[in-house]
C-alpha cells in the first residue's frame, strides 16, 4: 500500500478519534461521569497526557500526526490554566477549533496530493517531476565544492604555456592541482606553463599550483629535462608525454597515462587508480600502486613492484628482481636479461594468463602463488 496513502488514512482516524475524545469530555452528558470528572479536576493526568502525546509524536514517522500530536499536546498544557466562562471562554474554543482546522486541513491534503506526485532524475538532464495535468523538467545544478572553486559548465578547456622560467638552478619540481595535466618532456632548461598558475620558490624547490581551481579543464606544461631533476606531480589526471631523463619521479593521480620514454636516474613511483603505460621507462626502482593497469613497452629497472587489481601486460623487461601483486595478471612478458644477468620473478595472481619469453635463456628464478596459468617459451 502506498505509504502516504496509510498516512492519510492514519491521520483520518487519529484525528476522528481526538474529535470523539474532545466531545465525550465537554458534553453536558458525560460531565457527571466520575472518569471525566477526575480527568477535567487532575492537572497530573493531564501533564501525564500531554507528555504521551509528546512521545508519540517524536516516535511517529509521519508528519501530518506528529503536528496533530503536538496540538493536542498544546491544548492539555494550556488547559492546566483556569478559563472563565462566558463570551472569552467560548470565543476561545471557537478559535481553538478554528486553528485546529487551518493546520490539519492542508497536512491532510498534502498527504492525498503527493500520492500522484511522482519524480524521476536522468543522469546529466536533471529531475522530472509528473502531477496529474503538469510536467515540470528541473535542469541539473553543480555545486562548487569549496568556496574558491569555480563552478564550469563551458566545454572541456586546455590552458596552453605562455609563461616561461628557466630551471638551471632548480633541484626539484612540485605540481599541484585539482585539476588535468598534461606534460610534455623536452630539451633544453625552461619550464613553460600557463599563466593561469602560480610560481613559487622554496630553497631550490619550485611549486606549480592553482590560483583558483577550474574544473574540466588541462593545464599544459613543458619541462625541459636537459638537467636532471626531481619530479612530483599531484592531481586528478596527468598524461606524459616526449621524452627525458629525470632524477626520481612521484606521481599521485586518479588517472595516469605514459606515453613516453623517461630514464630515472634513481627511482619512480606511481600511486594511481587507472595506469597506461606505451612506452619505456628505466631506472633504479619501479614502483607502481594502481588499480587497473594496461602496460605496453618496456621496463628496465633493478627492482619492480606491481601492485594491482586487474593487469594486462604486453612487455619487454629487464630486471634484478620483478613482483607482481594482482587480482588478475594477463599477457605477455618478455625478457631481456643476458644469459649471465640472473633475476626473479615473483608473481602472486588469483587468476589469469601469462606468456613468459625468454628467448636469451637467462637464469631467471620463477616462482608464483596463486591460481594463473603460465606459459613458458
Amino acid at each position: 500500500m502506498n505509504q502516504n496513502l496509510i498516512e492519510t488514512i492514519v491521520f483520518l482516524a487519529s484525528f476522528v478519534a481526538l474529535l470523539t475524545g474532545f466531545i465525550f469530555l465537554f458534553s453536558s452528558k458525560t460531565s457527571n461521569l466520575t472518569i471525566v470528572k477526575t480527568f477535567k479536576e487532575s492537572i497530573t493526568l493531564r501533564v501525564i497526557a500531554s507528555g504521551i502525546s509528546v512521545i508519540i509524536a517524536w516516535l511517529s514517522p509521519w508528519i501530518s500526526l506528529k503536528v496533530l500530536l503536538f496540538i493536542l499536546s498544546f491544548v492539555l498544557l494550556i488547559s492546566i490554566f483556569p478559563i472563565r466562562k462566558g463570551l472569552s471562554s467560548s470565543l476561545s474554543i471557537v478559535l481553538l477549533v478554528l486553528f485546529i482546522m487551518v493546520i490539519t486541513v492542508p497536512i491532510l491534503g498534502m498527504g492525498l496530493f503527493f500520492t500522484n506526485v511522482k519524480t524521476k532524475t536522468i543522469k546529466d538532464n536533471g529531475t522530472k517531476i509528473d502531477i496529474p495535468g503538469i510536467h515540470i523538467n528541473i535542469p541539473p545544478i553543480t555545486i562548487p565544492n569549496s568556496s574558491n572553486e569555480i563552478s564550469d559548465l563551458r566545454p572541456h578547456e586546455n590552458f596552453l604555456p605562455d609563461k616561461s622560467i628557466s630551471v638551471k638552478d632548480i633541484d626539484s619540481i612540485s605540481i599541484k592541482v585539482s585539476s588535468e595535466i598534461e606534460l610534455e618532456l623536452v630539451e633544453g632548461d625552461t619550464l613553460s606553463y600557463p599563466s593561469r598558475l602560480i610560481e613559487t620558490g622554496d630553497n631550490k624547490v619550485l611549486h606549480l599550483e592553482e590560483f583558483s581551481p577550474i574544473k574540466n579543464s588541462t593545464y599544459v606544461i613543458k619541462l625541459g629535462t636537459s638537467l636532471e631533476k626531481n619530479l612530483d606531480i599531484d592531481c586528478t589526471s596527468v598524461k606524459i608525454i616526449g621524452s627525458g631523463n629525470i632524477k626520481d619521479i612521484h606521481i599521485n593521480s586518479v588517472g595516469t597515462t605514459i606515453n613516453a620514454d623517461i630514464v630515472s636516474e634513481n627511482n619512480i613511483y606511481i600511486n594511481t587508480v587507472g595506469f597506461d603505460l606505451n612506452g619505456k621507462l628505466k631506472g633504479k626502482n619501479l614502483n607502481l600502486n594502481t588499480t587497473g593497469s594496461n602496460i605496453k613497452g618496456e621496463l628496465d629497472f633493478d627492482k619492480i613492484i606491481l601492485d594491482a587489481t586487474g593487469v594486462n601486460i604486453d612487455i619487454k623487461s629487464k630486471f634484478n628482481n620483478f613482483n607482481i601483486n594482482a587480482t588478475s595478471l594477463n599477457g605477455t612478458l618478455e625478457i631481456l636479461n643476458t644469459p649471465d644477468e640472473t633475476g626473479e620473478f615473483y608473481i602472486d595472481a588469483t587468476g589469469g594468463s601469462l606468456k613468459i619469453i625468454n628467448k636469451s635463456k637467462a637464469p631467471i628464478d620463477i616462482k608464483n602463488s596463486g591460481i594463473i596459468k603460465l606459459i613458458r617459451e
